[in-house]
């Protein structure tokens, strides 16, 4: 066996031929047929070369359209969603709320119209 350089493979024998490797080259993009946008907002058909009809979609107008609608729901659904946020942290509710002991009810010992109050500091 011979020796071999510390960089070489351990498992290529020196006396071994270099592997070819094929280079093939790159094939071309395909060809897309070029649309115009018409101004306006209809619908055109262009011949691409290999004579094919594409018709063109105004995406731009789309995007202007749906942008706005969602941002219009994410607006109203923050707003909703942190109201209930805040109205759950805030106020204490129940569903089965229930009183126990003898109600009462409380009312004046006389019987009349109260005509003033006059509080006195102490």
């Amino acid at each position: 066996m011979t020796q071999r350089d510390p960089g070489e493979n351990p498992r290529m024998e020196s006396n071994d031929p270099p592997i070819e490797i094929p280079v093939v080259a790159a094939a071309a993009p395909p060809t897309s047929p070029r649309v115009d946008m018409p101004t306006n907002g209809a619908v055109s058909t262009q011949q691409s070369p290999a004579g094919a009809t594409v018709a063109s979609r105004p995406r731009g107008r789309r995007r202007l359209i749906l942008l706005p609608i969602v941002f219009i729901v994410l607006a109203v659904g923050t707003y909703l969603g942190v109201g209930f946020y805040r109205d759950g942290l805030l106020y204490v509710s129940t569903d089965n709320a229930q009183l126990t002991g003898t109600p009462v009810q409380v009312g004046p010992t006389a019987a009349g119209r109260v005509l003033s109050i006059s509080p006195s500091v102490g």
